[in-house]
Protein backbone atom coordinates (compact mmCIF):
# COMPACT_ATOMS: atom_id res chain seq x y z
CA UNK A 1 0.00 0.00 0.00
CA UNK A 2 1.49 3.33 -1.04
CA UNK A 3 -0.70 5.72 0.93
CA UNK A 4 1.18 8.02 3.28
CA UNK A 5 -1.87 9.20 5.19
CA UNK A 6 -1.82 8.86 8.97
CA UNK A 7 -4.49 6.17 8.84
CA UNK A 8 -4.77 3.28 11.25
CA UNK A 9 -2.12 0.70 10.44
CA UNK A 10 -3.28 -2.46 8.68
CA UNK A 11 -1.37 -5.67 9.46
CA UNK A 12 -1.87 -8.90 7.56
CA UNK A 13 -0.58 -12.07 9.23
CA UNK A 14 0.55 -14.64 6.65
CA UNK A 15 -0.11 -18.24 7.76
CA UNK A 16 -0.58 -21.76 6.43
CA UNK A 17 -3.95 -22.63 4.85
CA UNK A 18 -4.58 -25.07 7.72
CA UNK A 19 -4.55 -22.14 10.15
CA UNK A 20 -7.26 -20.39 8.13
CA UNK A 21 -9.33 -23.57 8.15
CA UNK A 22 -9.14 -23.73 11.96
CA UNK A 23 -10.26 -20.10 12.22
CA UNK A 24 -13.33 -20.75 10.07
CA UNK A 25 -14.16 -23.84 12.14
CA UNK A 26 -14.17 -21.46 15.14
CA UNK A 27 -11.36 -23.46 16.75
CA UNK A 28 -8.34 -21.18 16.22
CA UNK A 29 -4.86 -22.38 17.10
CA UNK A 30 -4.09 -20.99 20.56
CA UNK A 31 -1.08 -18.87 19.60
CA UNK A 32 -3.03 -17.09 16.84
CA UNK A 33 -5.98 -16.46 19.13
CA UNK A 34 -3.47 -14.87 21.51
CA UNK A 35 -1.99 -12.83 18.66
CA UNK A 36 -5.50 -11.49 18.04
CA UNK A 37 -5.84 -10.69 21.77
CA UNK A 38 -2.52 -8.85 21.67
CA UNK A 39 -4.00 -6.54 19.07
CA UNK A 40 -6.35 -5.19 21.74
CA UNK A 41 -3.22 -3.36 22.95
CA UNK A 42 -1.83 -2.32 19.55
CA UNK A 43 -5.23 -1.61 17.93
CA UNK A 44 -4.24 -2.25 14.32
CA UNK A 45 -6.59 -3.40 11.57
CA UNK A 46 -5.58 -7.06 11.82
CA UNK A 47 -6.41 -10.00 9.58
CA UNK A 48 -4.98 -13.42 8.74
CA UNK A 49 -4.46 -14.83 5.25
CA UNK A 50 -2.78 -17.68 3.39
CA UNK A 51 -1.52 -18.08 -0.17
CA UNK A 52 -5.04 -19.13 -1.20
CA UNK A 53 -6.26 -15.66 -0.23
CA UNK A 54 -4.17 -14.12 -3.03
CA UNK A 55 -5.95 -15.96 -5.85
CA UNK A 56 -9.12 -13.88 -5.98
CA UNK A 57 -9.99 -10.36 -7.03
CA UNK A 58 -7.08 -8.25 -8.28
CA UNK A 59 -5.80 -5.82 -5.68
CA UNK A 60 -7.60 -7.64 -2.87
CA UNK A 61 -6.72 -10.32 -0.32
CA UNK A 62 -9.24 -12.81 1.06
CA UNK A 63 -8.56 -12.95 4.77
CA UNK A 64 -10.01 -13.93 8.13
CA UNK A 65 -10.85 -11.53 10.94
CA UNK A 66 -12.73 -11.64 14.23
CA UNK A 67 -16.21 -10.25 13.65
CA UNK A 68 -17.30 -8.54 16.86
CA UNK A 69 -20.92 -8.32 15.68
CA UNK A 70 -21.46 -12.07 15.96
CA UNK A 71 -18.31 -12.97 17.95
CA UNK A 72 -17.14 -15.32 15.19
CA UNK A 73 -14.18 -15.64 12.87
CA UNK A 74 -15.30 -14.56 9.41
CA UNK A 75 -13.82 -14.12 5.94
CA UNK A 76 -13.91 -11.09 3.67
CA UNK A 77 -11.92 -9.17 1.04
CA UNK A 78 -9.23 -6.80 2.33
CA UNK A 79 -7.09 -4.20 0.63
CA UNK A 80 -3.37 -4.90 0.74
CA UNK A 81 -2.07 -4.14 4.26
CA UNK A 82 0.67 -1.72 5.20
CA UNK A 83 2.67 -4.55 6.79
CA UNK A 84 2.69 -8.34 6.45
CA UNK A 85 3.88 -10.27 9.48
CA UNK A 86 4.82 -13.67 8.07
CA UNK A 87 4.23 -16.61 10.40
CA UNK A 88 4.77 -19.20 7.67
CA UNK A 89 8.32 -20.49 7.31
CA UNK A 90 9.59 -19.60 3.85
CA UNK A 91 6.89 -17.01 3.23
CA UNK A 92 6.14 -16.75 -0.50
CA UNK A 93 9.39 -18.35 -1.66
CA UNK A 94 9.70 -20.12 -5.01
CA UNK A 95 9.06 -19.37 -8.68
CA UNK A 96 5.34 -20.14 -8.45
CA UNK A 97 4.92 -17.25 -6.01
CA UNK A 98 6.96 -14.69 -7.97
CA UNK A 99 3.89 -12.81 -9.21
CA UNK A 100 2.50 -12.56 -5.68
CA UNK A 101 5.79 -11.20 -4.33
CA UNK A 102 5.81 -8.67 -7.13
CA UNK A 103 2.32 -7.47 -6.19
CA UNK A 104 3.43 -6.73 -2.63
CA UNK A 105 6.54 -4.93 -3.90
CA UNK A 106 4.55 -2.74 -6.31
CA UNK A 107 2.26 -1.67 -3.47
CA UNK A 108 5.27 -1.04 -1.20
CA UNK A 109 3.95 -3.42 1.44
CA UNK A 110 6.48 -4.12 4.20
CA UNK A 111 6.92 -7.90 4.54
CA UNK A 112 8.75 -9.43 7.44
CA UNK A 113 10.39 -11.87 7.85
CA UNK A 114 11.82 -12.58 4.39
CA UNK A 115 10.53 -15.16 1.91
CA UNK A 116 13.49 -17.52 2.13
CA UNK A 117 14.56 -19.96 4.84
CA UNK A 118 18.15 -19.80 5.96
CA UNK A 119 20.59 -22.02 4.12
CA UNK A 120 22.70 -23.55 6.91
CA UNK A 121 25.82 -23.65 4.74
CA UNK A 122 25.46 -19.99 3.78
CA UNK A 123 24.95 -19.03 7.43
CA UNK A 124 27.97 -20.97 8.67
CA UNK A 125 30.20 -19.66 5.87
CA UNK A 126 29.36 -16.09 6.84
CA UNK A 127 29.58 -16.57 10.59
CA UNK A 128 32.82 -18.57 10.44
CA UNK A 129 34.60 -15.45 9.20
CA UNK A 130 33.15 -13.16 11.84
CA UNK A 131 35.40 -12.65 14.90
CA UNK A 132 32.44 -12.06 17.22
CA UNK A 133 30.70 -15.38 16.62
CA UNK A 134 33.10 -17.93 15.12
CA UNK A 135 34.14 -19.31 18.51
CA UNK A 136 30.61 -20.66 18.99
CA UNK A 137 30.60 -22.70 15.77
CA UNK A 138 31.29 -26.44 15.41
CA UNK A 139 33.52 -27.58 12.56
CA UNK A 140 31.22 -27.46 9.53
CA UNK A 141 31.64 -28.23 5.84
CA UNK A 142 29.59 -28.87 2.73
CA UNK A 143 29.16 -32.55 1.95
CA UNK A 144 30.19 -33.72 -1.51
CA UNK A 145 31.56 -37.25 -1.08
CA UNK A 146 32.05 -39.88 1.59
CA UNK A 147 35.85 -39.43 1.72
CA UNK A 148 35.31 -36.09 3.50
CA UNK A 149 33.97 -37.93 6.54
CA UNK A 150 36.97 -40.23 7.07
CA UNK A 151 39.15 -37.66 8.93
CA UNK A 152 36.07 -36.56 10.91
CA UNK A 153 35.48 -40.14 12.11
CA UNK A 154 39.11 -40.32 13.25
CA UNK A 155 38.85 -37.10 15.24
CA UNK A 156 35.29 -37.13 16.64
CA UNK A 157 33.12 -39.76 18.29
CA UNK A 158 30.16 -38.69 16.14
CA UNK A 159 29.47 -36.70 12.99
CA UNK A 160 26.17 -35.02 12.09
CA UNK A 161 24.76 -34.61 8.59
CA UNK A 162 22.01 -32.02 7.99
CA UNK A 163 19.94 -30.84 5.09
CA UNK A 164 21.08 -27.29 4.36
CA UNK A 165 17.47 -26.06 4.21
CA UNK A 166 15.79 -28.50 6.57
CA UNK A 167 13.82 -27.52 9.68
CA UNK A 168 12.54 -29.37 12.72
CA UNK A 169 15.30 -31.99 12.86
CA UNK A 170 13.82 -34.31 10.22
CA UNK A 171 16.87 -33.97 7.97
CA UNK A 172 19.45 -34.59 10.72
CA UNK A 173 21.48 -37.82 10.86
CA UNK A 174 24.02 -38.80 13.52
CA UNK A 175 26.75 -41.22 12.45
CA UNK A 176 29.00 -42.94 14.98
CA UNK A 177 31.97 -45.09 13.95
CA UNK A 178 31.87 -48.31 15.97
CA UNK A 179 35.01 -49.79 17.61
CA UNK A 180 34.56 -53.17 15.92
CA UNK A 181 33.97 -51.63 12.50
CA UNK A 182 30.94 -50.24 10.75
CA UNK A 183 28.81 -47.22 11.53
CA UNK A 184 25.74 -46.53 13.65
CA UNK A 185 23.14 -44.43 11.81
CA UNK A 186 20.54 -42.57 13.95
CA UNK A 187 17.71 -40.33 12.80
CA UNK A 188 14.57 -38.99 14.43
CA UNK A 189 11.83 -37.93 12.04
CA UNK A 190 8.34 -39.18 12.77
CA UNK A 191 10.04 -41.94 14.78
CA UNK A 192 13.46 -42.83 16.12
CA UNK A 193 15.43 -45.08 13.73
CA UNK A 194 18.82 -46.63 14.50
CA UNK A 195 20.65 -49.06 12.22
CA UNK A 196 24.13 -50.36 11.51
CA UNK A 197 25.97 -49.95 8.21
CA UNK A 198 28.96 -52.18 7.72
CA UNK A 199 31.11 -50.27 5.23
CA UNK A 200 31.80 -46.76 3.96
CA UNK A 201 30.23 -47.79 0.65
CA UNK A 202 26.99 -48.74 2.41
CA UNK A 203 27.08 -45.48 4.34
CA UNK A 204 27.64 -43.50 1.13
CA UNK A 205 24.71 -45.23 -0.55
CA UNK A 206 22.42 -44.62 2.43
CA UNK A 207 23.34 -40.92 2.50
CA UNK A 208 22.58 -40.63 -1.22
CA UNK A 209 19.26 -42.47 -0.77
CA UNK A 210 18.16 -40.39 2.21
CA UNK A 211 19.11 -36.91 0.98
CA UNK A 212 18.76 -37.52 -2.77
CA UNK A 213 19.73 -34.25 -4.47
CA UNK A 214 19.41 -32.02 -1.41
CA UNK A 215 22.33 -29.86 -0.34
CA UNK A 216 23.98 -31.33 2.78
CA UNK A 217 26.37 -30.08 5.44
CA UNK A 218 28.32 -32.14 7.99
CA UNK A 219 29.50 -31.13 11.45
CA UNK A 220 31.47 -32.42 14.38
CA UNK A 221 29.29 -34.00 17.06
CA UNK A 222 29.00 -31.92 20.24
CA UNK A 223 29.20 -33.58 23.65
CA UNK A 224 25.94 -31.97 24.80
CA UNK A 225 24.62 -31.91 28.33
CA UNK A 226 22.31 -34.83 28.99
CA UNK A 227 19.84 -36.09 31.58
CA UNK A 228 19.28 -39.82 31.99
CA UNK A 229 20.57 -40.65 28.51
CA UNK A 230 18.57 -37.81 26.92
CA UNK A 231 20.36 -35.02 25.07
CA UNK A 232 19.58 -31.44 26.07
CA UNK A 233 19.67 -28.38 23.86
CA UNK A 234 18.17 -24.91 24.10
CA UNK A 235 16.06 -22.42 22.14
CA UNK A 236 16.39 -18.67 22.59
CA UNK A 237 13.61 -16.52 21.10
CA UNK A 238 14.64 -12.89 20.55
CA UNK A 239 12.44 -10.04 19.27
CA UNK A 240 12.57 -6.37 18.45
CA UNK A 241 9.88 -4.23 20.09
CA UNK A 242 8.11 -1.08 18.92
CA UNK A 243 11.23 1.01 19.62
CA UNK A 244 13.49 -1.35 17.66
CA UNK A 245 15.03 -2.57 20.92
CA UNK A 246 16.14 -6.18 21.29
CA UNK A 247 14.21 -8.26 23.81
CA UNK A 248 14.69 -11.80 25.15
CA UNK A 249 11.22 -13.33 24.77
CA UNK A 250 12.16 -16.64 26.32
CA UNK A 251 14.92 -19.22 26.61
CA UNK A 252 13.97 -22.85 27.16
CA UNK A 253 15.68 -26.20 27.52
CA UNK A 254 14.58 -29.17 25.41
CA UNK A 255 15.19 -32.62 26.84
CA UNK A 256 15.16 -35.19 24.05
CA UNK A 257 13.92 -38.74 23.89
CA UNK A 258 16.18 -41.48 25.18
CA UNK A 259 18.67 -42.48 22.47
CA UNK A 260 17.60 -39.72 20.07
CA UNK A 261 20.38 -37.89 18.17
CA UNK A 262 18.51 -34.58 18.61
CA UNK A 263 16.70 -32.89 21.48
CA UNK A 264 14.20 -30.83 19.48
CA UNK A 265 11.95 -33.84 18.75
CA UNK A 266 10.48 -34.15 22.20
CA UNK A 267 7.24 -33.71 24.13
CA UNK A 268 6.01 -30.42 25.59
CA UNK A 269 6.44 -31.88 29.09
CA UNK A 270 10.20 -32.10 28.52
CA UNK A 271 10.54 -28.45 27.58
CA UNK A 272 11.33 -26.21 30.55
CA UNK A 273 12.51 -22.66 31.02
CA UNK A 274 16.29 -22.23 30.94
CA UNK A 275 16.47 -20.86 34.48
CA UNK A 276 14.50 -23.82 35.83
CA UNK A 277 16.79 -26.24 34.04
CA UNK A 278 20.06 -24.78 35.34
CA UNK A 279 18.64 -24.55 38.86
CA UNK A 280 18.09 -28.30 38.68
CA UNK A 281 21.24 -29.22 36.75
CA UNK A 282 23.68 -26.97 38.63
CA UNK A 283 22.26 -27.67 42.09
CA UNK A 284 23.61 -25.19 44.65
CA UNK A 285 26.33 -23.71 42.40
CA UNK A 286 24.92 -20.17 42.51
CA UNK A 287 28.00 -18.33 41.26
CA UNK A 288 28.40 -20.45 38.15
CA UNK A 289 24.65 -20.34 37.44
CA UNK A 290 24.69 -16.57 37.21
CA UNK A 291 27.87 -16.60 35.15
CA UNK A 292 26.29 -19.07 32.71
CA UNK A 293 23.15 -16.90 32.42
CA UNK A 294 25.27 -13.88 31.51
CA UNK A 295 27.29 -15.88 28.97
CA UNK A 296 24.13 -17.25 27.33
CA UNK A 297 22.55 -13.79 27.11
CA UNK A 298 25.74 -12.40 25.58
CA UNK A 299 25.86 -15.28 23.07
CA UNK A 300 22.22 -14.76 22.04
CA UNK A 301 22.60 -11.01 21.60
CA UNK A 302 25.84 -11.48 19.64
CA UNK A 303 24.22 -14.07 17.38
CA UNK A 304 21.20 -11.85 16.71
CA UNK A 305 23.22 -8.72 15.90
CA UNK A 306 25.65 -10.70 13.74
CA UNK A 307 22.81 -12.28 11.77
CA UNK A 308 21.32 -8.82 11.21
CA UNK A 309 24.69 -7.63 9.92
CA UNK A 310 24.62 -10.26 7.17
CA UNK A 311 20.89 -10.68 6.51
CA UNK A 312 19.39 -7.27 7.29
CA UNK A 313 16.68 -6.36 9.85
CA UNK A 314 15.09 -9.49 11.33
CA UNK A 315 12.43 -8.48 13.84
CA UNK A 316 12.63 -11.88 15.52
CA UNK A 317 14.94 -14.87 15.55
CA UNK A 318 14.88 -18.34 17.06
CA UNK A 319 18.38 -19.46 18.06
CA UNK A 320 19.03 -23.14 18.80
CA UNK A 321 22.16 -23.75 20.84
CA UNK A 322 23.87 -26.39 22.91
CA UNK A 323 26.09 -26.45 25.99
CA UNK A 324 28.71 -29.16 26.37
CA UNK A 325 30.04 -30.80 29.53
CA UNK A 326 32.79 -28.16 29.74
CA UNK A 327 30.08 -25.45 29.72
CA UNK A 328 31.09 -24.23 26.27
CA UNK A 329 28.21 -22.74 24.24
CA UNK A 330 27.66 -23.90 20.66
CA UNK A 331 25.43 -22.44 17.96
CA UNK A 332 23.27 -25.14 16.36
CA UNK A 333 21.11 -23.12 13.96
CA UNK A 334 19.01 -19.99 13.49
CA UNK A 335 15.30 -19.89 12.60
CA UNK A 336 13.66 -16.87 10.96
CA UNK A 337 10.16 -17.78 12.10
CA UNK A 338 10.16 -19.17 15.67
CA UNK A 339 7.11 -21.46 15.95
CA UNK A 340 6.37 -20.64 19.60
CA UNK A 341 4.02 -23.59 19.77
CA UNK A 342 5.14 -24.40 23.31
CA UNK A 343 4.69 -20.94 24.79
CA UNK A 344 1.53 -22.14 26.52
CA UNK A 345 3.55 -24.74 28.45
CA UNK A 346 6.24 -22.25 29.49
CA UNK A 347 4.50 -19.01 30.42
CA UNK A 348 1.24 -17.74 31.90
CA UNK A 349 -1.19 -16.07 29.52
CA UNK A 350 -0.18 -12.43 30.16
CA UNK A 351 3.45 -13.14 29.30
CA UNK A 352 2.44 -15.04 26.14
CA UNK A 353 0.32 -12.08 25.04
CA UNK A 354 3.33 -9.78 25.57
CA UNK A 355 5.33 -11.77 23.01
CA UNK A 356 2.71 -11.05 20.34
CA UNK A 357 2.31 -7.41 21.41
CA UNK A 358 6.00 -6.88 20.70
CA UNK A 359 5.65 -8.45 17.23
CA UNK A 360 2.72 -6.18 16.33
CA UNK A 361 4.44 -3.11 17.76
CA UNK A 362 7.53 -3.90 15.70
CA UNK A 363 5.26 -4.05 12.62
CA UNK A 364 3.98 -0.61 13.58
CA UNK A 365 7.56 0.64 13.98
CA UNK A 366 8.43 -0.55 10.46
CA UNK A 367 5.44 1.28 8.98
CA UNK A 368 6.16 4.51 10.85
CA UNK A 369 9.77 4.35 9.68
CA UNK A 370 8.53 3.97 6.09
CA UNK A 371 6.27 7.03 6.49
CA UNK A 372 9.16 9.12 7.81
CA UNK A 373 11.36 8.01 4.90
CA UNK A 374 8.66 9.04 2.40
CA UNK A 375 8.26 12.40 4.11
CA UNK A 376 12.01 13.02 3.80
CA UNK A 377 11.88 12.18 0.09
CA UNK A 378 8.97 14.58 -0.45
CA UNK A 379 10.88 17.35 1.31
CA UNK A 380 13.88 16.75 -0.98
CA UNK A 381 11.67 17.15 -4.05
CA UNK A 382 10.33 20.45 -2.71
Amino acid sequence: MDSTNEEKISIGVFVRRGVIKKFLQQTPIAKYAELHEANEVVKANLFFFSRDGLKGKAGKILGVFFNKRNAKWSMKQFSYPHVVYSRKSGGLAGKKNRQYRREFQIRKVIWWSSHRRYNKWDVFEKLANDPNIKRYLPITNKYKEISQLIPMFKKYSSVYLKSARGTGGGGVIRIRPEPGGGYEWSQHGSELITKKLLTLKELSQEIARFYRKREIIFQEGINLLSMGGRLVDFRGDLQKNGKNQLYYSYINARIGEEGSPIASRTTAERKVLFDEFIEQYMNGDWGNKEKLRRRVHHFLRTTYTTMEKYYGPLGELGIDFGIDHNWKIWLIECNKTPHRKNLKYLYPRDQRISVWVRALEYSKYLYQRQLKSKAVERDKVK
